[in-house]
């Protein structure tokens, strides 16, 4: 009786970024969107990053209207085909996303859950339209069509750091791709402090089945034991 609790929220580096501004409204010659994270972060005084170097050989003109240096490094993500997330060292991570999740670092099942996992499936998806920039003033959209009679059309617009054809059809096809990760699994069990987000696991259902998936929410609570809520999302079964 009379004791008290103290609360403190902690928040990653990525929130710092959106007291930066930025703008470039002149085209930029020879330039990449690694070359744009780089400089992004330097303004916000930022080093303990890791930038995938195959931004290297992504150009773009880096035009971008006035917003803050939170939000553009969004637009490199989208236009990077790229997963952002903070690791518990503090370091913002800047990769392209998973070309395959054959090969998981944990696995959890029906043993250490403390109830079944909740399944959840998206919406389909039947086709991306992407919108480029060869200007500020100047845009068109590209449209991939999966062919699918029924399902969503999903558009990207207001990214100018995209700046050609053959650009904006690459990142079409990577959101599809995105896409096909439809099953979101929600798994409340004893946890593992290790796991990371972005980390491949493997995940048991009620069903028996043994599904890997992308690791992108963690939520640890200690209360004189470990429990975890793990959300993650991977493919479902393809039936001919």
């Amino acid at each position: 009786e009379g004791s008290m609790t103290a609360t403190f929220t902690a928040r990653p580096v990525l929130d710092l970024m959106s007291s930066f501004e930025y703008e470039n409204l002149a085209p930029k010659t020879n330039y990449s969107l690694y070359d744009m994270a780089e400089e992004i972060f330097t303004l916000c005084g930022i080093e303990n990053i890791e930038i995938d170097t195959e931004l290297q050989s992504i150009k773009t003109l880096g035009l971008v209207k006035k917003t803050n240096c939170k939000n553009i490094l969004q637009m490199i993500s989208i236009a990077g085909m790229c997963n952002v997330w903070v690791t518990r060292s503090n370091v913002i991570m800047l990769k392209q996303s998973h070309t395959s999740i054959d090969d998981p670092v944990d696995r959890i099942d029906l043993d250490n859950m403390y109830k079944e996992p909740q399944i959840e499936l998206d919406k389909v998806v039947r086709a991306v339209e992407v919108t480029y920039y060869t200007d500020l003033d100047t845009r068109q959209a590209v449209i991939i069509d999966t062919g699918i009679e029924k399902g969503d059309v999903l558009k990207l617009e207001n990214n100018t750091i995209i700046n050609t054809e053959e650009h904006a059809e690459n990142v079409a096809n990577w959101i599809l791709s995105q896409k096909t990760y439809r099953a979101k699994y929600s798994a409340n069990w004893r946890g593992n402090p290790a796991n990371e987000l972005n980390d491949i696991i493997t995940v048991e259902d009620g069903y028996g089945q043994n599904k890997n998936a992308i690791v992108t929410k963690n939520e640890l609570t200690y209360q004189g034991y470990l429990t975890a809520k793990t959300e993650a999302r991977g493919r479902i079964n393809i039936v001919d």
